[in-house]
């Protein structure tokens, strides 16, 4: 009985241990070998991760997605385009392909992200304010054409549950827009530390049927990852950050529809046109 015990509990370790993988690189493979139109199917399993870089033409469904604890800056979860070579995460040879790959337009396109989950696991994250410590659920950076982002759940993020940004690599000679026609269908951005969602420089936006909740706001945990982000020593998460500074960051065609914004730290939607 005591053998039967000791093998049962050592199988329950194993599992554990395995299920907390980092199984970054399997998943990475199956974007890398994803033939143009297809559909990378994680069939509703749960995974342990760092940063994931998707490309022009593709599907990522049915995932569930856990971050794996960094200190370092800039590590996103899922990532199209790529304005970085900072660390490990952001200077691998995905990174550089996406770098390149959204450096001028059109940039990379035609992706659907659909029925996915991305915990950000913030409370066992270090928080950087380097930049704006760039570690999202979802970072678009760069030129992007046709992002359809359906029933995804971006939760507990260590900066925004989704960032959408020009970058520092494009050159504002090029188009005035770096993001064309994105559209986010219920989705549920909720104890991010800073925004629910964020961007600049888009043309053609459409949000609907979807959630900005408790964003910017302080969550249990002792690393300060836990703690909302702070700005002049006052919280500063809002559910949406929507940020048309000039030159290079323009916003066209904006639209939210049937969208709640609830208990955020700051605001609930904000835009600076």
């Amino acid at each position: 009985m005591r053998d039967r015990i000791l093998a049962l509990f050592f199988a329950m370790l194993v599992q554990l241990c395995y299920s907390q993988a980092d199984r970054t690189a399997e998943i990475q493979r199956l974007i890398n070998n994803a033939k143009k139109g297809s559909v990378v199917d994680g069939q509703n399993k749960t995974f342990y991760v760092t940063s994931l870089w998707l490309k022009s033409d593709m599907t990522l469904r049915n995932f569930k997605f856990i971050s794996l604890p960094t200190s370092e800056s800039d590590v996103s979860i899922l990532n199209i385009g790529n304005d970085l070579s900072t660390n490990r995460f952001n200077s691998s040879a995905e990174a550089k392909q996406a770098f390149s790959a959204s450096q001028y337009a059109p940039g990379i396109q035609n992706i659907i992200i659909e029925n996915v989950t991305i915990d950000g696991n913030r409370k066992n994250h270090t928080a950087r304010e380097i930049r704006d410590g760039g570690k999202h659920g979802i970072s678009i950076k760069g030129f992007n054409n046709n992002i359809h982002i359906k029933n995804v759940n971006l939760k507990n993020c260590v900066t925004d549950g989704i960032a959408i940004y020009r970058g520092l690599h494009t050159s504002l000679e090029q188009e005035a827009f770096a993001t064309r026609n994105i559209v986010l269908d219920n989705v549920i951005a909720s104890n991010n530390r800073r925004h629910g969602g964020s961007g600049d420089s888009i043309q053609n936006f459409l949000c609907k049927n979807s959630t900005f909740n408790n964003n910017g706001r302080d969550s249990a945990g002792n690393m300060s990852g836990a703690k909302g982000a702070v700005f002049s020593n006052a919280p500063y998460g809002n559910g949406w950050d929507m940020e048309g500074y000039g030159l290079g960051s323009p916003l066209q065609n904006i639209v939210f529809h049937n969208c709640t914004f609830l208990d955020n730290a700051a605001s609930g939607q904000i835009g600076r046109a």
